[in-house]
């Protein structure tokens, strides 16, 4: 049985800085939790209409959610996490657990993808064409996975870089898939599988990398290993991949970019994260909740709604929306738009 309830959403305006003090305002909004002995939340997606899903702990299980208008909505089937959504509502997911298996959630009701023939299978993304993508244990006996692709009712296995397992994370309304895969000499490397192959996307110069995402320009973003052995986030575009930097931290990671080529992700050093999104060649931190030392941001709309979570004061963990504050010149002409308007009626 679903069941749903009311947040009240928690609103913090911050300013954020980059190093050339120029300030990108934003709403922190915290979305909430369920009434629990252990309450947590954490937003993984959010689409174009601001739909948001993720999962949170309920205290006899973690359940699935959907949040629009100011309402966080438990799916209604246990031990599940959401962790993408089209811009026709449709929500994938997968069963926490071994066993476990990828689902579909779409007007009220799940359907169970089924695996690539072992006891675990997660969904990780959906495009606009209904096309899912993730991964799957390839047999009973086995502990390695495959990526696969679901459509038309289908399961397919898409194989790897030549290696043991593979992983993909996001496909694109083109249907290019991104995710990452073992290569023949064990390395793991992100890739992008398009036209029945996977293709290597390499490293910064290390050993390991992981693609994330992809928007519809083919854009890709992820996180790879520099000589140091250190990771740090990447955009990968027109053959060339990009070190994004860490904000002075260790190590960064970017989980989303939109169409727009907005990034959003994690910086991080030892026992500290915090949210960044990356424009114009520029990082910036997003900051957290009130009180709170740590966020990760792992979604990001085409309007530059920005989704993740974060630690309350209270060291709880709160699914989190950050919203863009329109800069001064746009409150003013939004101003005299209004302005006129009046006269205009008078």
């Amino acid at each position: 049985m679903k069941k749903t309830i009311f947040v009240m959403a928690v609103v913090l305006i911050i300013s954020a800085y980059t190093n050339h003090c120029d300030a990108v305002t934003y709403e922190i909004i915290d979305l909430g939790t369920w009434d629990s002995p252990s309450p947590q939340s954490s937003a993984l997606a959010i689409n174009n209409s601001g739909q948001i899903v993720g999962c949170g702990d309920m205290g006899y299980g973690y359940y699935a959610f959907i949040y629009e208008n100011g309402v966080m909505t438990n799916l209604g089937l246990k031990d599940t996490s959401a962790r993408s959504i089209n811009n026709n509502g449709q929500i994938v997911g997968c069963r926490v657990g071994i066993p476990g298996h990828a689902f579909l959630y779409d007007n009220g009701s799940f359907t169970d993808l089924g695996t690539l023939g072992g006891s675990y299978s997660g969904a990780m993304g959906i495009n606009d064409s209904g096309q899912v993508v993730g991964d799957s244990r390839v047999s009973i006996d086995s502990t390695h996975e495959h990526a696969f692709l679901y459509q038309n009712g289908i399961m397919t296995d898409l194989g790897t870089l030549g290696g043991t397992d593979s992983y993909a994370l996001a496909i694109n309304n083109s249907g290019k898939i991104v995710g990452g895969s073992h290569n023949s000499v064990g390395d793991f490397h992100a890739a992008i599988y398009e036209g029945g192959l996977w293709s290597d996307l390499g490293t910064l110069g290390g050993t390991n990398s992981q693609a994330y995402a992809i928007n519809n320009n083919n854009w890709i973003v992820g996180t790879a290993d520099i000589a140091s052995g250190d990771t740090h986030a990447f955009l990968y575009k027109n053959g060339e991949m990009t070190d994004l930097g860490t904000l002075g931290e260790s190590e960064s990671e970017a989980f989303g970019i939109n169409n727009n080529g907005q990034i959003v992700g994690r910086v991080r050093s030892t026992g500290y994260t915090q949210a960044f999104l990356y424009e114009n060649d520029t990082m910036i931190g997003l900051g957290t909740l009130p009180g709170g030392a740590e966020s990760e941001a792992w979604g990001i709309n085409d309007n530059g709604w920005i989704v993740g979570f974060g630690r309350t004061a209270s060291d709880e963990t709160h699914a989190i929306l950050w919203k863009p504050i329109p800069e001064p010149a746009t409150l003013l002409l939004l101003g005299l738009g209004a302005v006129m308007l009046r006269r205009k009626r008078s």
